[in-house]
């Protein structure tokens, strides 16, 4: 008997069939689904890379503001699994 079942959430139609398998089999053998995002905060930073003297008040806000769409992002995920479970 399955008693937790773990699925990952992401923007892809196989994360949407995982989700929807997922909640099959969880109410089949009565277990706890938990969704998992991931934010990968390292790569947000990696992906500013060096900034120029003088620049660096502008690498905060990029950074900022791609942290900030990340969330949201992952908000929509986490709203698409409570609807779905």
């Amino acid at each position: 008997m399955i008693r937790r079942i773990l699925v990952p959430l992401d923007p892809s139609p196989y994360s949407k069939a995982a989700l929807d398998w997922a909640c099959f089999m969880a109410k089949r053998h009565r277990a706890e689904l938990t969704g998992l995002v991931v934010l990968d905060f390292p790569g947000i930073k990696k992906s500013i890379g060096p900034v120029p003297l003088g620049s660096s008040s502008y690498a905060e806000q990029l950074k900022a503001s791609r942290l900030e769409d990340a969330q949201k992002h992952i908000q929509s995920l986490l709203s698409r699994f409570i609807e779905k479970c």
